[in-house]
């Protein structure tokens, strides 16, 4: 300890510190400047823990701790304090993996891991614990695929993924398990768009997306397949709205639309085109009175309006318009549907049970009869025997155009179904005669 190493130079290098043994700890490195560089630190062994580093300063960079082998591993970095910034990473190879970066706390912040290049991937990130939130991830770039966050376990919450930027593309996310909903995918903003949650399984369905806010519009959802059916879209809220259903093309069949409650109605159902016919509204319950099917254009008519049951009574046909022609009338219960609301001028009338629709009277009593085409009916007698004439408003059919005269297959009309006011109303048109 009495010796000015420093003045020697370069010769430091002739020195054979190793035969010191431990009192290689009372040697002045630091005198030495940038001539620290020439010492041969891997000769000392388990002694090179007694060499007081931060004393080096800015000169640590010129250490070669590649020359220590595993022994690196018992360099006491936490003790360089801010000076374990300007070590040379590079030189280490894979015996990055024999240092406990956990010793160091908060200063593994000053750790420039971009240096160890895919070498980092030998790093025990999983011993930092909580530390691991000071590490500056943005310094990586694409060697961040070299680490298996797997290995963190829960910790791996306390990754700034975000900080990542496009690099987070490289990450295997799906190596986490369960641990995936530990991360912070919202931190991402768009750069979640980069992420492979298809590469996740099922396990997609723990990722929180509520967390993402508006950023679940930058999520690729082609790439997910039929394990969108294990993500819980209701814990979105009205974010689901900006969900990519059409990108989601087949795989849309597997949603469960029970759990979106009311925000169904925040979903423009119209991007997807042609592929609403995928979407089970009838899951929806109630709510679906709260999509917008008028959105759909002419594609409303891929959607199974007959599974709805019941609830077919809470969707807002006037929204639909003149598409209701698309609509297969034939595989709903007619005496469920809000006919009232209803454009009826372009109602596939033939496709309408009469039968279902005697049901109700109120239902007879929506219908614009003045609207039906009675001239389609006629292909199919059985739809004039289902109509109960009875509850027709003659009022509103114009019996004074000949068209519309000719046009009704008054052979199936009889007398026993209509009352006296009836029977007067059509008493009066012209060459008809009731049975």
């Amino acid at each position: 300890g009495a010796i000015d190493f420093g003045k020697m130079g370069a010769n430091v290098a002739n020195v054979d510190f190793s035969k010191m043994g431990a009192n290689v700890g009372k040697v002045d490195f630091g005198s030495m400047g940038a001539n620290v560089g020439n010492v041969d630190f891997g000769s000392m062994g388990a002694n090179v823990a007694k060499v007081d580093f931060k004393a080096f300063g800015e000169n640590i960079a010129q250490v070669d701790f590649g020359s220590m082998g595993t022994d690196v591993g018992k360099v006491d970095f936490k003790a360089m304090g801010d000076t374990v910034a300007n070590v040379d990473w590079s030189k280490l190879g894979s015996n990055v993996g024999a240092i406990n970066f956990s010793k160091m706390g908060t200063n593994v912040a000053n750790v420039d891991f971009s240096k160890m290049g895919a070498n980092v991937a030998n790093v025990d990130f999983k011993t930092m614990g909580n530390a691991v939130t000071n590490v500056d991830w943005s310094k990586l770039g694409s060697n961040v695929g070299a680490i298996d966050f797997s290995k963190m376990g829960a910790n791996v919450g306390n990754v700034d993924f975000g900080s990542m930027g496009a690099n987070v593309a490289n990450v295997d996310f799906s190596k986490m398990g369960a641990n995936i909903g530990k991360v912070d995918f919202g931190s991402m903003g768009a750069n979640v768009a980069n992420v492979d949650f298809g590469k996740m399984g099922t396990d997609v369905g723990k990722v929180d997306f509520k967390a993402m806010g508006d950023g679940v519009a930058n999520v690729d959802w082609s790439k997910l397949g039929s394990n969108v059916g294990a993500i819980d879209f209701g814990k979105m809220g009205a974010n689901v709205g900006k969900v990519d259903f059409k990108a989601m093309g087949d795989g849309v069949a597997n949603v469960d639309w029970s759990k979106l409650g009311s925000n169904v109605g925040a979903i423009d159902f119209g991007k997807m085109g042609a592929n609403v016919a995928n979407v089970d509204f009838s899951k929806m319950g109630a709510n679906v009175g709260k999509v917008d099917f008028g959105s759909m254009g002419a594609n409303v008519g891929n959607v199974d309006f007959g599974k709805m049951g019941v609830n077919v009574g809470k969707v807002d046909f006037s929204e639909i318009g003149e598409n209701v022609a698309a609509i297969d009338f034939s595989k709903i219960d007619s005496s469920l549907v809000n006919w009232g609301k209803v454009d009826q001028k372009n109602v596939n009338w033939e496709q309408v049970d009469f039968s279902d629709l005697s049901k109700k009277t109120s239902q007879y009593q929506a219908i614009d009869w003045g609207a039906v085409n009675f001239d389609a009916l006629n292909d199919n007698t059985n739809i004039y025997e289902a109509i109960d004439w009875g509850k027709v408003d003659w009022n509103e059919i114009d019996l004074a155009s000949p068209e519309v005269i000719s046009s009704i297959d008054w052979s199936q009309v009889t007398k026993s179904e209509l009352d006296s006011q009836d029977l007067k109303i059509i008493g009066q048109i012209e060459g008809v005669t009731l049975t």
